[in-house]
């Protein structure tokens, strides 16, 4: 997996460790060298009340490592999978999964913009429930055709200035006060789906337009510790067209729905003016009723430990990545 992630953000200060309140320390002008261990994956629930059939969609999730540099507005990151955990040589039970993943951050005052691209190829199903023709519950089988492709973003605004979010995403600032904030979000996804192998051959294209009114609280203790948990509820829109071919019939059918979105997000660290640690988890669930029978959830989970170091960057560094955030603040109208 390769993931390159780009911020662009607009601060009140430029010094090398300058704080913009009493709440938030900024460490913009420092290199922030990054590792981490996570999970990613989204799987996909399917529930069919009427035939009693539920059954569970997902690529076989592998831990990756990722290592991370960033300074002002530059952030890149690569990721692989490290084939000496134990957890990722389980291929021939569940199959191998291709991934590729690639992340845009833009902070534009209080305003945060995520683009996301989340491609995925081979899956397995699990069925909790007796299907004929596919053997009995809890029997896996193996999709290695099926390809999903998930292109989209969230639009969200802090409202409270004293809360930071960077503390939790990019790790460029340090809340140094417990402090919490209303954070509306507006999800837009695309999601195509191809080829689900003996589950029949399927095409679909969902689209999800979603407004889920979320909180996030960071609780700062021993000056240096942090814990931040937060939670989302809304809804929106699904539109979903999908054609199936089976058995040399063709099927297509076009639906709206009603999509209900929750989640929730726990995170633990310690953040020193130079050392930080610290583990995250998030779990994003898509959901809605295809009709009164058939229930389709979209599940989204990432967890990590991560580790790294802030140390001084050099000052022509520094001045010359000041001159491209100043022409694009310019270009752009910041």
């Amino acid at each position: 997996m390769y993931s390159f992630n780009t911020s662009i953000a607009q601060e009140a200060s430029r010094d090398t460790t300058s704080t913009k309140s009493a709440y938030i320390a900024s460490f913009r002008d420092r290199f922030n060298l990054r590792i981490g261990l996570n999970n990613l994956f989204n799987s996909f629930s399917v529930n069919d009340s009427q035939n009693n059939i539920e059954y569970l969609i997902s690529p076989n999730q592998e831990l990756r490592m990722r290592f991370s540099i960033s300074l002002k507005i530059l952030d890149i990151s690569f990721g692989f999978k490290p084939s000496f955990i134990g957890f990722n040589n389980d291929d021939d039970e569940l199959g191998s999964s291709d991934i590729f993943t690639l992340n845009l951050n833009l902070y534009f005052g209080q305003w945060v913009q995520t683009i996301g691209i989340f491609n995925t190829k081979g899956f397995f199903a699990e069925f909790s429930n007796s299907l004929v023709g596919f053997g009995n519950s809890d029997e896996v089988i193996l999709l290695p055709d099926l390809r999903i492709e998930k292109y989209g973003g969230v639009t969200s605004y802090v409202f409270n200035e004293n809360f930071s979010m960077r503390a939790l995403t990019t790790q460029k600032e340090k809340q140094l006060k417990s402090a919490g904030s209303f954070i509306p979000r507006f999800s837009y996804f695309y999601t195509y789906i191809r080829g689900f192998g003996d589950l029949g051959d399927q095409k679909g294209h969902l689209w999800d337009f979603v407004l889920s009114p979320s909180y996030q609280y960071n609780w700062v203790f021993g000056k240096n510790f942090l814990v931040s948990v937060g939670g989302l509820i809304g809804g929106g829109v699904n539109i979903s067209n999908t054609t199936v071919i089976e058995e040399g019939l063709t099927t297509k059918e076009s639906t709206t729905n009603f999509d209900f979105t929750y989640g929730a997000n726990a995170e633990l660290g310690y953040h020193s003016n130079s050392f930080f640690a610290g583990a995250v988890g998030t779990l994003h669930v898509f959901e809605h009723k295809v009709d009164r029978f058939l229930r389709f959830q979209d599940v989204q989970g990432f967890f990590e430990v991560y580790a790294g170091y802030r140390f001084k960057a050099p000052k022509k560094w520094r001045d010359k990545l000041d001159d491209i955030e100043n022409d694009l603040e310019k270009d752009i109208g910041l």
